[in-house]
């Protein structure tokens, strides 16, 4: 149940917000916000408020804490991630383990944190999150027995990187949402 539950979250966070395996890995418990505002129908506002769950993430390319930029977590996303944050607390005694960054790009720009991808972390936090590798596996269960194919019939390999390509896609052609924005 655990890795459907991880795989769910991964999927829908990168399918939500386009994330690269190093941003998603960098989900924490401790650094959702909300943000207020404008409420939009048909690209006309309505006179309400509405609250925009995100984290501040350190995208590619990006080194220092004051370049962390807003990521959205649509409301699926933080359902799912606020389960997996009950469960991390209930296996750990009503905490959530600070761990470390490991093997990622980001490890020498990131700080240990309590990371919401995170299986069995040892005690002194130097284990536990999970690897670029783990998540490739997990959205390869999560997927398991479904073929992709393109329009010509050559398989679609499930990848982390493709769901950030599927929301762009989905975004432009359906959404009709400028190149630039996206």
């Amino acid at each position: 149940y655990r890795g459907v539950l991880y795989a769910a979250a991964l999927a829908t966070l990168a399918l939500t917000n386009g994330s690269r395996v190093s941003e998603l890995l960098q989900v924490s418990a401790t650094r959702f916000e909300t943000l207020v505002v404008d409420e939009f129908k048909q690209q006309q506002p309505t006179g309400r408020k509405i609250g925009l769950l995100v984290q501040k993430l350190l995208p590619k390319g990006y080194t220092q804490e004051s370049e962390r930029q807003f990521f959205l977590v649509g409301e699926m996303a933080g359902r799912l991630l606020r389960e997996i944050g009950q469960l991390l607390q209930a296996t750990h005694g009503g905490v959530i383990p600070v761990v470390h960054p490991t093997r990622s790009t980001k490890a020498d720009d990131l700080l240990p944190e309590s990371y919401l991808f995170q299986w069995a972390a040892s005690p002194d936090g130097r284990l536990g999150l999970l690897s670029r590798e783990d998540v490739g596996r997990l959205l390869r269960f999560l997927f398991h027995g479904l073929n992709f194919t393109t329009r010509a019939g050559e398989p679609i390999h499930v990848a982390p990187h493709l769901f950030r390509h599927v929301m762009a896609t989905y975004i432009r052609t359906v959404k009709n949402v400028p190149a630039e924005a996206v």
